[in-house]
């Protein structure tokens, strides 16, 4: 006689039943994971990607702070969700006409560092702590900052990186809640959301002292051996 034997539930689709069955049974509070086992992977990227969309659609309409009244755009993160890796910057930067902007340099230099690491930029996603450019670029205060607190938080909820990067003073001590200069919290890591954190130099640094290249090379290979080695679907 042929014995059956039941195939044994996925683990997260179990968990999820029995959560789903406490919160049925009064328990509040109780937020239940996003459950994709069964969802395809195409219609789940869709899904994220229509999440993603969806957020930014919100952001381009805040009026939190005094930088909503002289924008002329709010400026997205870019990359796709589930990117393994999240770039921190504190703002977008000005684009200057009739010559190559910062943001131009700064582009070139990331995208020299990304090829050397052998990542391609799908691994990547870039985002900033305000989603305003300041006015002649200076840095944005702490009302401005702690006003895009809530997009920074759910855009890190929406990619759910691997790892994130700050780049700079001012990313890393407004994400990471730390005085410290950079100098110091570069190099070792930290957690946001239990996400490994790694401090690094800004590029716009890099450009002025190219010696402190070394350094982030030194935090990107730190990076690396972290991170899974396939891109998330």
């Amino acid at each position: 006689m042929t014995t059956l034997q039941a195939t044994p539930a996925h683990p997260g689709r179990a968990l999820y039943s029995i959560l789903r069955y406490w919160r049925s049974s009064g328990l509040q509070g109780l937020d239940l994971p996003v459950h994709e086992e069964e969802v395809d992977p195409a219609l789940a990227q869709a899904n994220r990607v229509a999440q993603l969309n969806e957020f930014n659609q919100e952001c381009s309409n805040c009026s939190n702070c005094g930088l909503s009244a002289q924008r002329e755009r709010v400026v997205a993160g870019q990359g796709r969700p589930r990117a393994r890796l999240l770039f921190l910057n504190s703002q977008p930067l000005v684009e200057e006409e009739g010559k190559e902007s910062q943001g131009e340099e700064v582009s070139e230099l990331m995208h020299r560092l990304v090829d050397r690491l052998g990542l391609d930029w799908d691994d990547i996603y870039h985002t900033h702590a305000t989603r305003c450019k300041t006015p002649g670029d200076r840095p944005p205060d702490a009302t401005e900052l702690n006003h895009c607190r809530s997009w920074l938080e759910k855009e890190i909820d929406l990619i759910r990186p691997s790892a994130i990067v700050t780049l700079g003073t001012v990313s890393t001590q407004h994400l990471l809640q730390l005085n410290a200069p950079i100098s110091r919290l570069r190099g070792k890591w930290h957690t946001h959301k239990s996400i490994p954190v790694m401090p690094t130099y800004h590029p716009l640094f890099l450009l002025k002292k190219p010696a402190a290249k070394k350094d982030v090379w030194s935090d990107m290979q730190a990076v690396l051996k972290i991170l899974p080695h396939q891109i998330q679907e």
